[in-house]
């Protein structure tokens, strides 16, 4: 069984770093994204040249964003309704002492990476959603992982940014993570238009 053809596979269905868009304000978040990406990268590396290791780490998602995985999901057969139902949230409300059902606050940035990719997917995200990230009666301090990414994506960004803000993998293609980070951006500004209706709506 230590073989390499006999070795099991551990498959990480989970989007690279570098399939997701990182800003400063963000990365410095206290989100379960922070931390998810080093326990991952840490059990690659330990099972990585391990000629004896009955494991093999697999992330077939690798330089995918958000928007792409789903689409991947619903050409597998998942419908709508099914990805709809899944749980991205980096502070999920049933954990709370308290909490209500829902399953998503709709405000942390995993919650905002999610709705983006179902737009991407779907073109439409009917998810429950606690609240808006947007919405004119939201705490100061829930809607800063919405501030900090607006203020991101309103801003430049080259591959200079992608070589200076994260330490990356030493096999990482930096021209890569700047294409797969690209779409997660477009993927991302789709947030844009939509939260400009809502404060237009909020003023009128």
């Amino acid at each position: 069984m230590a073989g390499q053809r006999h070795r099991a596979s551990a498959w990480l269905l989970q989007t690279d770093r570098a399939a997701l868009p990182r800003c400063r304000a963000l990365t410095q978040s206290r989100m379960c994204m922070r931390w998810s990406p080093r326990c991952r990268d840490r059990l690659a590396e330990d099972t990585a040249g391990d000629t004896e290791s009955t494991v093999q780490v697999v992330n077939p998602l690798a330089g995918l964003t958000k928007g792409e995985v789903c689409k991947v999901g619903r050409d597998a057969g998942l419908t709508m309704s099914d990805l709809e139902s899944t749980l991205s949230c980096g502070k999920p409300l049933t954990r709370r002492s308290g909490g209500p059902p829902t399953a998503n606050c709709g405000v942390c940035f995993p919650c905002l990476v999610r709705r983006s990719g179902l737009l991407h997917a779907n073109s439409a995200d009917h998810t429950r959603h606690e609240a808006l990230p947007w919405a004119d009666d939201l705490p100061l301090h829930r809607g800063a992982d919405w501030r900090a990414l607006q203020m991101w994506l309103l801003g430049r960004y080259a591959l200079t940014d992608v070589l200076t803000d994260t330490p990356w993998p030493p096999d990482m293609d930096p021209v890569v993570a700047f294409d797969s980070i690209r779409r997660g951006r477009e993927e991302l500004e789709r947030l844009l238009p939509i939260a400009a209706v809502a404060e237009a709506a909020d003023v009128a």
